[in-house]
């Protein structure tokens, strides 16, 4: 398995997926090395609120050459077929926060990319998930819930070698 790396600011998890997919392709690349390279591509300005739209992901992907179709609202069903030929899956999604009372808020527009890079029957392993692992696992149901969480549309570019 590639060395991969995990976001270092809040909003750079655009340009970490396209080196994580570089690394995943054989590429022979380093955070610091490509850093600037990927956010050029992912038209992210570090610093800046708000991260990698969806549309500049997809323009990235196709000025590297790299293998993808989109979906939008991937199934879990979609991902484990292509999971199951070796391909990997970036999924962009909403993400959730909790108030102080506790409830679960979502912020429009607010979300992130993580990288899905293997299945068993029972989890997915993920990479740049949002904690502080670099490669971490989630259950099928909180890979569930992700999918289908708010009523924005979410997309999957499911990436091939």
């Amino acid at each position: 398995m590639p060395r991969y790396v995990r976001q270092r600011d809040f909003t750079s998890c655009g340009p970490v997926a396209l080196i994580n997919i570089l690394k995943w392709l054989g590429c022979d690349i380093t955070y610091n090395g490509y850093i600037d390279i990927a956010r050029l591509l992912c038209k992210h300005e570090p610093g800046v609120d708000g991260g990698t739209e969806d549309k500049d992901m997809g323009r990235a992907l196709k000025k590297l050459k790299i293998k993808f179709f989109k979906r939008k609202n991937p199934s879990l069903a979609q991902l484990d077929r292509h999971l199951d030929k070796g391909g990997i899956v970036l999924l962009d999604y909403c993400v959730p926060y909790s108030s102080k009372a506790g409830k679960i808020h979502f912020e429009k527009g607010e979300g992130h990319f993580i990288l899905c890079i293997h299945r068993s029957p029972k989890t997915y392993t993920v990479v740049n998930d949002g904690t502080k692992r670099t490669v971490g696992r989630r259950s099928r149901q909180t890979m569930q819930i992700m999918l289908e969480w708010d009523d924005d549309d979410h997309y999957g570019w499911f990436i091939s070698k």
